[in-house]
């Protein structure tokens, strides 16, 4: 196996190779009689292709490597790729994918003089939620300097012209670092997970002379999913200070653990929780976190529902919450046990959504959904409630 060589390819059109993932090149040092003793392992880093290419360089030998099996995994990271891009100009040989070749001795600069309507295009394999974006300067306090008012825009491709999606904000001042360190280069935006398949960087100070230079962009795929929106059949009102926000469903989802939102008492029976998402997307895990009284969450089921053309409910994820968790006030919801009927109002503390990539290339993900319902499915099951009518 040592010499084996792997590579990514595309075939769209003909066979081009992508990027090579690297090549074995010395031996596995266990039992090779055993299962770990004769594996061996290459990483693509995210590499985009749909073929691998395996080939033993050890060309002039009379026998080549001899292979029980191929496991091909998704790239796992967040930070998304950049597989091409386009800018407005560039300083001598600082062209624009030097913004993102992965080496921050290399770097993109605006053209001297030539600011006006400046800009840096970094285009996305595919659609996705963005979340963070870092951005490192040149080394030396004077290119740290010229980042600042440089804006971050999320921008949408897929109905064939560009579109701006949103603004990821602007850098407004300078990071008090030693500029000649990577922590002291480096900037940070955060898109919140917007959707779209391409990035652009625009340096606003366009009546300077000097625009900035940009040694590496990284974008990030958000980790949770932004809630636009939630509503609920109804919510507990403070007796003593009469508010009647302080329990509202929009405190499931406002970023603050100390807040709660709780179901009105003695109206259980057939409460609801919706939380609409900001887009269509693939929903991959929810967790909710209690307050307090454990047992009154148990019996809570999570729903996804799509509501385009009417609430229709698309399926449930995994099985009604049945069990307290032991070390932590989390419900992940994946898995669980049997259920559990309980006559008590769920009160849920917080809700985080997983999230996944969108991918609108050729419409292979078409079941995708954009509401959430959580709801105590006891009461729902006796009265005989129908959940595409929540």
């Amino acid at each position: 196996m040592v010499n084996t060589e792997v590579r990514v390819y595309s075939t769209v059109g003909q066979e081009t190779e992508v990027a090579s993932c690297g090549t074995i090149t010395e031996y596995n040092p266990g039992d090779a009689t055993t299962l770990e003793g004769r594996t061996f392992t290459l990483n693509c880093n995210g590499e985009v292709g749909d073929m691998l290419y395996l080939t033993d360089l050890d060309y002039g030998t009379s026998h080549g490597h001899n292979i029980a099996e191929v496991e091909i995994y998704r790239f796992k990271s967040d930070r998304l790729t950049i597989t091409r891009s386009e800018s407005s100009n560039y300083q001598n040989a600082n062209s624009p994918d030097k913004a993102y070749d992965r080496d921050y001795n290399t770097f993109y600069n605006v053209k001297d003089g030539k600011m006006d309507g400046n800009f840096l295009k970094l285009y996305l394999p595919q659609t996705n939620i963005i979340g963070k974006i870092i951005i490192v300067s040149e080394s030396d306090k004077h290119f740290t300097e010229l980042m600042v008012n440089t804006e971050a825009r999320v921008y949408s491709t897929v109905v064939g012209q560009e579109t701006e999606v949103a603004s990821c904000g602007t850098i407004t001042e300078n990071i008090p670092g030693d500029a000649y360190t990577l922590e002291g280069r480096t900037f940070t935006l955060n898109c919140n997970g917007e959707v779209g398949d391409m990035l652009y960087l625009t340096d606003l100070d366009y009546g300077s002379s000097f625009g900035h230079g940009i040694s590496e962009v990284e974008i990030y795929r958000q980790e949770t999913l932004a809630i636009q929106s939630s509503s609920a059949k109804s919510w507990y009102k403070d007796d003593v200070t009469f508010e009647d926000t302080r329990y509202s469903p929009d405190k499931a989802h406002d970023g603050d653990y100390t807040t709660t939102y709780n179901v009105k008492d003695g109206e259980a029976v057939g409460n609801f929780l919706k939380l609409l998402l900001s887009g269509t997307h693939m929903i991959g895990s929810v967790k909710l976190t209690h307050k307090d009284h454990k047992d009154r969450t148990l019996g809570t089921e999570v729903m996804v529902y799509s509501n385009q053309g009417g609430e229709t409910k698309v399926a449930t994820c995994g099985e009604i919450i049945s069990v307290s968790p032991i070390w932590d006030d989390n419900f992940e919801l994946e898995a669980s046990s049997v259920r559990d009927l309980r006559f008590e109002s769920p009160t849920v503390y917080r809700v985080d959504g997983g999230s996944d990539t969108v991918d609108n290339g050729n419409n292979q993900h078409q079941n995708l959904y954009n509401n959430i319902c959580i709801s105590n499915t006891n009461f729902c099951m006796l009265i005989g409630q129908k959940f595409s009518n929540v």
